[in-house]
């Protein structure tokens, strides 16, 4: 062919762009080219408009080859695509392509050589699986850059160490390993198709060499570095390396970007800066193209272009402002000369990888040492430590407050986790249902599970899904119903009770049931001393861990003994005896009198615990396996026993303990026998223990049994502890800390002199209860405190002060009141309250004084009702309720709410229905808490990952329940079932769907406020789908705003807004306005006018705030303060969108102040 004929290919060029590797290939194939060169806006870095009028989506490379006698070039787009289109239509391209055809094969299925096939593979593979990974880690590196403010940095930074282990290093690794694979199959190969370079080694090369030297920190490789992992994959990228058309192309890039950069590594952060142009986003590009990024990330400079004849180029600059010239297009011929560029622009979007947010970082360089990219520092300031405590020189101020408010103890173990990859959710509960599979014996199966899977879980810290849940708890379970059979503890109790509580297991029947096993191998099998005593420390360890259940304030503590106060007790015993108008006070049992020592525990609970612990003091009194050094460890929780049975007149007897031991449980029946036995034996050693031989171990009570206990009685755990319960606002934590700072100054009177010779620690308590005092002001929110806090005695006494100043008291305070006593566990005086309450309304009513007195409603009812299922005494709630029918109340829909819930929480379905049918014969019409607990019992119990299909079938069972019943659905109860499913966290489309099907087939339309929700949800997304809205109004064919209503309007015109669609979202306010019922939500204005503002639109920002207030001065609404101070009127100040001559009085007031 003359070189007349020849075509001529032209290759745009975008500084920073992929585009070095079509260079490479245009080397290789021998083309002469010109290039045309594109530099990226100063401000956005997204690439120039002139770029799209070559291809529509303006990115590089795009190469256009214009044949000869043809006027349209023919445009190629995306690396696959002109490299595949070259290499198949030109005379050199054969030698980058591998033989096709096996002989005698030509043009059947399968006559493919295997070279070819992989050669097509790759061709597809770099963009389509490898690169996705690294594109993901460019935008998720973005977390742990300085682009994100300070204060929210650690939290950021863990999110992407948690992306980057789950996610990013594994798919990076098994991809490395399959390039692995192919490059030593065969003996191994040089390249990846064979022995011979090809188009797709050329097109594998950017992403390798531009990843090479920060894919260590993507995760722990196997010999610490990915090159020791891959040897042949480092090997291979050397090769490219060395190749002589990438040395051509680096070179003809530093001529025209000024240097060539594949990656790039900071100097005090081992971070990768990927060019990532080609399939980048351009909202991508706006994040990292803001100013003050670019400076920080990539610098400025000039470089010099140098040329060979055989290339023309033609360099565009482009304005960088409106003001500026229109861009000279004219191609510029180079030869020989040297051309140097005006403003060489960086790199328009790129990230860092940075390592694990936990892990150290070994690459920071000392002080001084030079940083091209790290952002100046500005001066700190220091204030003075109202506690005098000395800060964390070496740690960032942010940094240290979130530590100490999330992390409070980083260890070796936290930073050895931190490097560990975490597993994701399926792999995780996958190694469970393997580990249950393999039938191991409890030893080998518990340390897999504590080695492998255990440390992921805890990683979660407490935000454990469902599935893992459901498998840890299953793989648990197994293993203690092992130990309750075999003959061997291993020494695990304590460890698979802390798991338990881990995952927020309280339950005290498990804890029994590990006492027992603990006291079953004491007692029954021949153990060599040094057991006995492992033994023994083990059973006093785990009781140590029961007291600390459910307790806030010993959740960063060693186990250590944290029982109630002798005090405590006592009052709770006296509460417990029943009274029964006429009769004498009848003596307690010994069951409810122990379950006394475990007041974190309602009283059924806690008698779940009184087996282990009969047993456990028996052994203590056993001489062959305790002496007085276990009994005084022990002197905490034997000195409750003691108390208890002091109180009781017949202390322990044998009809007791034998009523004890048949409480239900898990444990093996025929052990639990045995040890009743066993128990009964020692009951008299056991009763010269606690009461004629309590001198000898109660030396335990002092300072604590032991110096554990000694050093937490510091004040300075209360210090912390507060310090970080403050900081988190967990008010709950506080007055759990205060609870126990109370407790423990009666149980050791030290502690007094220790808070008078430390001012600060006081000075701070008054600090933290100063920030509540206004709410503690009202009398409803003060026992709604002590309510939280279960001070029943301030409760009572606050009571009795309203009694008695001739207050009316109304239907609230009694329900908050009566609600209090139940969840403090003093239920029959709760109930007493309630019967109080009635009565003295009928008393009043037989008088004629009503007005001096509050008539009870079924709501006070319900409080009681509520309270006594949720403190697990069902038996004592249906009395309640019954003795209401009795009295006259009728129950209302929160009434039969409560009951379908338990209903379906027990798993009784057809209970369920019954009540509905009930409502149905007593008029009581359900109401969207209905449906949503009927929802939730269905849809609920089946987990987040239930399928679509599965959500469908409970809303089609709950609707088949409603009409079991006879409850016709009408429109509003649509609506309402319409917005339980769309709110539900898991929803799926077919379960709206679904609800919609039903509409139709029952003849029911479609009302604006069903559309409303629906868009709502739409909005809820992220991203907002604006498409989804677009097409629900097309539905339902909602054209203007004289069709549906106007919240609909509002917020469509609010999802427009922040869609950023300013043409509709503007007509749409016009509309309204125009109708003469212009916007008046202040949020979906504040989300229009954002918008606008944000758009540079404040010709009609300014027109929308003055529309608002315009019809706000009109309207003869009065308007509080409160409308004034929302957010929209300040943006409006701000942006100057308000003419101060227009103001209402009411908003100068608030920005004057």
């Amino acid at each position: 062919m003359a070189a007349t004929e020849q075509p001529k290919i032209k290759l745009h060029w975008l500084d920073r762009s992929r585009s070095q590797r079509i260079i490479w290939l245009l080397e290789e194939l021998k083309l002469p080219y010109e290039l045309e060169i594109y530099h990226r806006d100063k401000q956005t870095r997204l690439a120039p408009p002139e770029l799209e009028k070559v291809h529509p989506l303006g990115k590089s490379p795009v190469l256009t080859i214009t044949t000869p006698g043809s006027d349209e070039p023919i445009v190629l787009a995306e690396s696959g695509l002109i490299t595949q289109y070259l290499v198949e239509n030109t005379p050199e391209g054969s030698k980058l392509m591998p033989p096709r055809w096996k002989d005698g094969m030509e043009g059947k299925f399968g006559g493919e050589t295997e070279a070819w096939m992989r050669y097509q593979y790759y061709l597809h593979f770099s963009e389509g699986s490898f690169m996705p990974v690294l594109v993901l880690a460019m935008f998720i590196g973005g977390l742990r850059s300085p682009m994100v403010p300070f204060f929210i940095r650690p939290i950021t930074s863990m999110v992407a160490s948690r992306i980057f282990a789950s996610f990013i290093f594994p798919n990076t690794r098994r991809n490395l390993g399959l390039l692995e694979t192919h490059l030593s199959e065969s003996g191994g190969h040089a390249y990846l198709c064979g022995d011979s370079l090809t188009a797709a080694d050329i097109l594998m090369s950017f992403p390798l060499i531009a990843a090479k030297d920060s894919l260590d920190q993507f995760g722990s490789w196997e010999g610490g570095a990915w090159r020791s992992e891959f040897p042949r994959v480092a090997e291979y990228v050397a090769r490219l390396e060395g190749e002589d058309g990438y040395k051509t192309s680096v070179e003809k890039i530093t001529a025209i970007d000024g240097k060539f950069e594949a990656s790039h590594i900071s100097n005090n952060s081992i971070n990768l800066r990927l060019i990532i142009i080609e399939d980048a986003s351009h909202n991508a590009a706006q994040i990292f193209g803001h100013a003050s990024v670019r400076s920080a990330l990539f610098g400025d400079g000039d470089a010099e272009l140098g040329w060979r004849p055989k290339v023309r180029v033609s360099v565009q600059h482009f304005a960088t402002s409106p003001s500026s010239p229109s861009p000279n297009s004219a191609p510029i011929a180079i030869c020989s000369s040297q051309l140097r560029s005006v403003a060489v622009q960086r790199l328009g979007v790129a990230a860092r990888f940075a390592t694990l947010a936990d892990s150290p970082d070994s690459s920071r360089p000392p002080p001084g040492q030079g940083n091209e990219f790290e952002a100046p520092r500005r001066p700190t300031r220091s204030r003075p430590d109202p506690f005098k405590e000395p800060a964390k020189a070496s740690q960032d101020p942010a940094l240290a407050l979130f530590n100490d408010v999330v992390s409070p103890a980083v260890n070796d173990s936290s930073r050895d986790l931190a490097e560990r990859p975490v597993l994701s959710e399926l792999e995780v509960v996958a190694k469970v249902n393997e580990l249950i599979k393999k039938g191991l014996s409890l030893k080998a199966e518990y340390q897999l599970f504590q080695k492998d899977i255990w440390p992921h879980i805890k990683e979660m810290r407490g935000q454990v899904p469902v599935p893992i849940y459901n498998a840890a708890a299953l793989v648990l379970s197994k293993m203690c119903t092992q130990l309750a059979w075999v003959n061997d503890t291993s020494g695990i109790s304590v460890e698979l009770s802390e798991m338990y509580g881990i995952l927020g297991r309280w339950d005290p029947q498990i804890r029994n049931d590990l006492v027992l096993t603990l006291c079953f191998v004491l007692t029954e099998v021949k153990n060599p001393t040094r057991r006995r005593s492992a033994l023994m420390n083990e059973l006093i360890t785990l009781w140590k861990h029961i007291s600390q259940l459910k307790r806030p304030s010993e959740l960063l503590q060693e186990p250590r003994f944290a029982l109630p106060s002798t005090q405590s007790v006592l009052d709770d015993l006296n509460r417990r005896q029943p009274k029964v108008p006429g009769e004498e006070l009848r003596p307690l049992t010994l069951d409810r009198a122990l379950a006394s020592i475990f007041l974190m525990f309602s009283p059924p609970h806690a008698e779940s615990l009184l087996p282990g612990l009969l047993a456990t003091v028996a052994v203590l009194s056993d001489m062959r396996f305790s002496g007085v050094g276990m009994q005084t460890e022990a002197a905490p929780l034997l000195n409750l026993v003691r108390l208890v049975l002091a109180k009781l007149k017949f202390g322990l007897n044998e009809a007791e303990i034998n009523e004890i031991f048949k409480l239900k449980g898990r444990y093996p029946m025929a052990k639990q026998q045995m040890l009743r036995a066993y128990v009964i034996k020692q009951l008299p050693y056991m009763t010269k223990m606690l009461l004629y031989k309590s001198d000898q171990w109660q030396g335990g009570l002092d300072t604590a049994m032991d110096p554990e206990m000694a050093k937490a009685m510091d004040l300075s755990i209360f210090h912390k502890q507060l310090r970080v319960a403050y900081r988190s606002r967990n008010t709950g934590a506080i007055l759990a800390i205060w609870q126990n700072l109370i407790s423990c100054l009666r149980d050791y009177p030290r502690l007094g002199q220790d808070i008078r010779d430390d001012p600060h620690f006081l000075d701070f308590w008054i600090f933290v209860w100063v920030q509540d005092t206004m709410d503690l002001m009202k009398e409803l929110a003060m026992l709604h405190g002590w309510k939280m806090c279960k001070d029943l005695g301030k409760i009572e006494a606050l009571w009795s002060q309203l009694v008695q100043s001739g207050m009316k008291l109304d239907v609230i305070i009694w329900t908050e009141r009566i609600s209090a006593l139940i969840d403090g566990g003093r239920s029959q005086e709760g109930v007493d309250a309630l019967v109080e309450m009635v009565t003295t309304w009928k008393q009043a009513v037989k008088q004629g004084r009503q007005a001096h007195a509050v008539e009870p409603t079924i709501a006070v009812v319900n409080a009681a009702f509520n309270g006594l299922l949720r403190l697990g005494d069902p038996q004592k709630a249906n009395q309640v309720l019954s003795w209401a029918g009795q009295e006259g109340f009728m129950p209302d829909i929160r009434t039969y709410n409560i009951l379908i819930r338990e209903s379906l929480r027990a798993d009784d379905p057809e209970d369920a229905k019954d009540l509905l049918r009930s409502m149905k014969n007593q008029g009581v019409q359900p109401d969207a808490a209905t449906f949503t607990v009927l929802l939730e019992g269905v849809i609920g119990r089946m987990g987040d990952d239930a399928t679509p299909e599965e959500q469908v079938q409970a809303v089609d069972q709950v609707f088949a329940d409603i009409e079991s019943a006879n409850l016709v659905p009408n429109q509003e109860t649509y609506g309402k079932m319409l917005y339980s499913v769309a709110g539900l966290p898991n929803g799926s489309e077919e379960a709206i769907a679904a609800v919609q099907a039903h509409m139709r087939g029952k003849g029911i339309t479609v009302t604006a406020h069903m559309v409303t929700i629906l868009v709502e949800r739409a909005l809820s997304r992220d991203p907002p789908d604006i498409h989804a809205v677009r097409d629900l109004l097309r539905e339902h064919k909602l054209k203007t705003v004289d069709q549906g209503d106007q919240t609909l309007w509002e917020r469509v015109m609010s999802a427009f807004s922040v869609a950023r669609e300013p043409a509709e979202a503007l007509a749409i306010f016009d509309e309204l306005a125009n109708a003469g019922r212009p916007v008046t939500s202040l949020p979906c204005l504040l989300d229009l006018v954002r918008m606008l503002v944000e758009r540079g639109d404040l010709q009609d920002a300014e027109r929308v705030v003055g529309v608002a207030l315009a019809h706000k001065l009109k309207s003869k609404e009065e308007f509080n303060n409160r409308y004034w101070r929302h957010h929209f009127w300040y943006m409006a100040k701000e942006n100057g969108l308000l003419k101060t001559a227009d103001l209402p009085e009411a908003l100068r007031k608030h920005f004057a102040n």
